[in-house]
């Protein structure tokens, strides 16, 4: 059997779409980039392992190793809403302030 990487991507991306539900939008760029960074390394994996050159033990360690890397680099969304949400807090506490003050300032 042939193993289409980039078909097999292609249908990740959609499992990946529908679990993101209504942020896909906010994570696709991102998630993007990941999945389409894995390709030639998964490829190599998927061949290496069809081919025999390595053991599905070896293989399952590998899977286990790239789990944990995918998961590291997916965690670049978290940081990223963390500094979104930074930048709305700083944004309402400058109105806020910038308010109040204006209002001391007209008062005196």
């Amino acid at each position: 059997m042939n193993l289409d990487i980039n078909e097999l991507l292609a249908n990740i991306l959609e499992e990946l779409k529908v679990i993101a539900g209504d942020q896909w939008d906010d994570y696709k760029q991102t998630v993007t980039s990941i999945v389409e960074n894995k390709k030639v390394r998964l490829g190599i994996l998927a061949s290496f392992r069809m081919e025999g050159r390595i053991s599905q033990e070896q293989f399952e360690e590998r899977l286990e190793d790239e789990k944990l890397i995918t998961e590291s680099e997916l965690h670049v969304i978290a940081i990223m809403k963390k500094v979104t949400a930074q930048r709305m807090a700083n944004a309402v506490i400058n109105a806020f302030n910038t308010a109040v003050q204006t209002a001391i300032d007209a008062v005196t």
